[in-house]
């Protein structure tokens, strides 16, 4: 990962570690705040899906404390499925073999929900909104069938931008993230 190292649970960063983003990802992070309005990423979360390894990514929502309104995420080399799932039904999903659905499994009346979002290769997918906040998300192992890279850059949420709270860490976050280094002398 690129970005500040985070304590969710005790709300701490440290910015020590962070130098800026690889040099290779400049001419996709101009990009990217050229068509979205006000985007300034400060994280990049770059994954390597291999199925031989089991690849996968548990159902989850990304922390709403630094993290902001939108995750943008670049899917790389090969197709893949996102699966949103409301979160209060989140964990009881019943995947029925051979099908791109979910058998409704009832709990108290309720039936689970989830939303299976194809992802090509070389393709865009932002989530915000209700999606962002209300609703895990993952990869499934059998949704990955052959190596993939995905790139997710995140923005800072409110508490972080002018007039929040930790305005200052926010502003310190966005000068580093500025900058464009060599990924063989910055990794982290």
């Amino acid at each position: 990962d690129f970005g500040p190292k985070v304590n969710f649970k005790k709300r701490k960063i440290q910015l020590g570690p962070f130098h800026g983003f690889p040099d290779f990802t400049k001419s996709l992070v101009d990009r990217l705040t050229q068509i979205l309005v006000d985007f300034k990423p400060v994280e990049l979360c770059h994954l390597e899906y291999v199925p031989s390894r089991g690849s996968a990514i548990d159902p989850h929502v990304d922390d709403t404390w630094l993290w902001g309104e939108r995750l943008v995420t670049v899917n790389l080399l090969s197709d893949t499925v996102l699966t949103l799932s409301p979160v209060l039904y989140a964990e009881n999903h019943i995947r029925l073999e051979g099908h791109n659905q979910y058998n409704s499994s009832h709990d108290n009346n309720k039936v689970n929900i989830a939303l299976r979002v194809p992802l090509t290769r070389r393709s865009l997918f932002v989530l915000a909104g209700p999606l962002r906040h209300s609703w895990t998300h993952q990869i499934l192992r059998d949704d990955v069938t052959s190596r993939r890279l995905a790139m997710t850059f995140r923005e800072l949420s409110l508490e972080f931008t002018p007039g929040g709270q930790f305005e200052k860490h926010g502003q310190e976050m966005l000068f580093i993230a500025k900058r464009f280094v060599s990924f063989a002398s910055h990794s982290n």
